[in-house]
């Protein structure tokens, strides 16, 4: 997915540049709340230090909030500011002991959240524009804690913040001039600092939420 994301929105872009005819521009401002899960590839060897030898469980899907603000300049073309709010990952697995982890069961918590801004693009499909396509490229600032525990307890509880980029792709619907419904997925990439296991975890995410606006 993190693929060919990026190149979605200037397509977009392209294509409403030949789009004509509409009976209302949905500009102005959009305001909606999104709730979905996100689901991040498990991978406890990011966790490893050598030592664990099974894993007993693998938490991949979370629920997932979001709060969201918009300004259409026009049909086509708009900015967001947006926050994502994900519940635990998390893995539950054994160790026989080792550099980090003491031997018996383990458990490794995580999770991040994200602040948005970004650009959106939009393609009306329909000449009253009641039915669009999106796609949105920008910048989110996040922030990850990591919480790690075994039999013995707590072995690290480490936070970290940066900066990296997300995309987006959605089709949204307007029910009423002033009410909307919007299905969409969205990418994530979070890579915190570890400094128990002296690397950075991989924590991209992607997300999928179904969202509530209104426009004013």
């Amino acid at each position: 997915m993190r693929h060919y994301l990026p190149l979605t929105l200037p397509v977009l872009m392209l294509a409403s540049v030949s789009f004509a005819g509409s009976s209302r521009a949905a500009e102005g401002w959009h305001v909606g709340f999104t709730t979905g899960s996100s689901h991040t590839r498990p991978d406890i060897g990011q966790f490893d230090d050598g030592s664990i030898f099974a894993v007993d469980a693998d938490y991949s899907t979370v629920l997932a909030f979001s709060l969201f603000g918009e300004f259409r300049f026009s049909p086509y073309l708009g900015l967001e500011l947006g926050h994502i709010s994900n519940g635990w990952w998390g893995h539950e697995a054994q160790s026989s002991g080792g550099s980090a982890w003491r031997t018996g069961d383990i458990s490794i918590d995580y999770k991040v959240n994200n602040t948005r801004v970004g650009a959106l693009g939009t393609l009306p499909l329909d000449r009253r524009q009641r039915l669009n396509l999106l796609a949105k490229v920008g910048l989110s600032r996040w922030t990850s804690k990591v919480e790690l525990s075994d039999n013995f307890g707590i072995v690290a509880n480490e936070t970290d913040q940066g900066i990296a980029p997300y995309t987006g792709i959605g089709v949204e619907y307007s029910l009423l001039s002033r009410l909307g419904i919007r299905l969409q997925l969205e990418h994530y990439r979070v890579r915190p600092e570890s400094k128990t296991f002296n690397q950075d975890y991989n924590f991209d995410y992607n997300s999928l939420g179904f969202a509530v606006f209104t426009r004013f």
